[in-house]
């Protein structure tokens, strides 16, 4: 039986578990049928690391971003910050997203300050023409409704989905793909 080879679309491959092999984490992972991983990043901290991860293993790749669990204590910078790493990075070949970004209303951000990141980051994907990576936690209506002001034309993932069926459905119309934990 031919098995279809997978692209995990979120492996945060940067974080402590994975640091001390990387790569024999990528060739366990295309042992399993997974040739393509992409890394999301969570913020400033993390964005040179992921980027210089994709370019040394050739089935890498990498979103840039701002996690609502990053968000700082300015995220104005932040945003001016992502805003030019993205300029300078748009041509790397494996930059592929925007994200992990999104809405957690479990988290000590304030909502409102985490929507108007994640509305820029919307704009950002639309600008760049490239899918979003969606982190969404006690928070999927008030996703749906931002979507709705700010669809991404080139769609992306919501990773780690526990809504409802008629939520999911509601994604799926954005061109989002649906992401579940095993």
């Amino acid at each position: 039986m031919t098995r279809t080879p997978l692209f995990d679309t979120h492996c945060h491959l940067d974080f402590p578990p994975f640091q001390d092999d990387i790569g024999g984490h990528i060739e366990l992972a295309r042992q399993h049928q997974v040739e393509r991983i992409l890394i999301p990043s969570v913020g400033p901290s993390n964005w040179q690391v992921i980027a210089n991860l994709a370019t040394h293993y050739p089935n890498l790749y990498f979103a840039l971003g701002i996690h609502p669990h990053f968000i700082g204590q300015d995220p104005q910078v932040m945003l001016q910050q992502l805003e030019k790493v993205l300029a300078e990075t748009s041509q790397h070949t494996r930059l592929v997203a925007i994200g992990e970004c999104g809405l957690d209303f479990i988290v000590d951000t304030p909502a409102d300050i985490q929507e108007q990141i994640l509305i820029r980051q919307l704009e950002l994907a639309n600008e760049y023409q490239v899918p979003v990576i969606l982190h969404s936690r006690q928070s999927h209506n008030r996703l749906l409704q931002l979507l709705k002001q700010t669809p991404p034309i080139k769609g992306g993932v919501l990773h780690a989905f526990s809504g409802s069926e008629q939520q999911a459905k509601q994604f799926i119309k954005f061109g989002l793909k649906i992401g579940v934990g095993a």
